[in-house]
């Protein structure tokens, strides 16, 4: 268990989302793996979701959609998955993810206004 974790964790570490589809889906993949540990194994994952939680949130952030760029594409698939996996995290570690939760929920109001299949061409309501 250890072992999976700590590869998880430094693959993570490394990975920068990008606009590259490849890495992007290795990042996908990873989180979408912690996601599914902590739903089974939560009490394991308690004394790294700290770190886990921080990983996860810098992937919103830093994704390149997030940095106001016009020639970087979204990729609402990995923000998607890691609204997911914070949502898990809240749910079955809350003791551990409870300091996040003014962020993630600041997060989440930027993502509920965000519609990906609809063009803002100016006209906003």
């Amino acid at each position: 268990f250890n072992e999976i974790l700590t590869h998880l964790l430094n693959e993570l570490q490394r990975a920068p989302p990008s606009k590259s589809s490849d890495t992007n889906t290795t990042i996908k993949t990873y989180v979408q793996a912690l996601t599914s540990i902590c739903r089974l194994a939560s009490q394991r994952l308690s004394e790294h979701m700290h770190e886990i939680v921080r990983i996860t949130l810098s992937f919103i952030e830093n994704t390149p959609s997030n940095n106001n760029s016009d020639d970087q594409q979204y990729d609402d698939e990995l923000i998607e998955y890691c609204l997911q996996a914070l949502e898990t995290y809240l749910k079955r570690c809350p003791k551990e993810t409870n300091q996040f939760v003014p962020k993630i929920v600041d997060i989440c109001i930027i993502y509920l206004k965000y519609d990906p299949n609809f063009n803002y061409d100016g006209n906003l309501i």
